[in-house]
């Protein structure tokens, strides 16, 4: 009788394969996960770098704004990191405009789709 009580819950906490249930340990998405390919006439967000605090998120922010770069934001990314970035980037010139000023300002920009725009 315990057995039968307890191996349903066990199953689903272990997501056992051969029981074809749905469940296990909860999946969090990886460093890939957190950031989407950019795709062709979708929005771009430009991300700057990431930062181990909001102090070193807000200095790398203002750094980018001493650049030129305007809209620049430094937000949780859903990962546990901290984004430094600019959002709603609407061309792929536009981007390449944006990485070049980063660079510049000795910063590793990276181009990714923007997730809601």
């Amino acid at each position: 009788m315990l057995l039968g009580v307890l191996s349903h819950p066990l199953s689903m906490l272990t997501g056992y394969s051969g029981s074809g249930m749905p469940g296990g340990w909860t999946r969090f998405p990886g460093m890939d996960g957190c950031a989407l390919a950019p795709v062709e006439g979708a929005n771009l967000r430009v991300v700057l770098g990431y930062a181990d605090s909001y102090p070193a998120a807000t200095a790398m922010r203002e750094r980018a704004r001493a650049a030129g770069l305007h809209g620049v934001e430094a937000n949780q990314d859903g990962c546990g990191r901290l984004r430094v970035y600019v959002d709603d980037v609407p061309t792929t010139e536009a981007a390449r405009t944006l990485l070049g000023r980063a660079r510049s300002a000795g910063m590793k920009p990276t181009v990714e789709r923007d997730p809601d725009g």
